[in-house]
């Protein structure tokens, strides 16, 4: 006996397209903006900048995983259709 699967693409690509949303807000809300500290009375403006691009850097690792994981998102939901496809093109033959 045989296994349907059921695929819902619209599902899938709605899920990535919030991914990526999430994924933009990021990338936006963690640039670094140049802003003039020279004004400031920071002790360490050094340091205060060291931990901003530590910041970046690690953000940004953490969106290129993030878009890792959209295109294994897109990969699997391709998956599912093509074995979607090819059991239709199964029924269609032994029906």
């Amino acid at each position: 006996m045989g296994r349907e699967v059921l695929v819902k693409p619209h599902e899938v690509e709605q899920h990535r397209d919030n991914l990526n949303g999430s994924i933009s807000g990021i990338e936006a809300d963690t640039k670094l903006i140049e802003t003039e500290l020279s004004e400031t009375n920071l002790n360490s403006i050094n340091k205060l900048m060291e931990i901003l691009v530590n910041f970046e850097q690690t953000m940004t690792m953490y969106v290129e995983m993030c878009n890792k994981d959209t295109e294994k998102v897109d990969f699997v939901k391709n998956k599912l259709i093509e074995e979607d496809n090819r059991l239709a093109d199964l029924r269609i033959f032994t029906e």
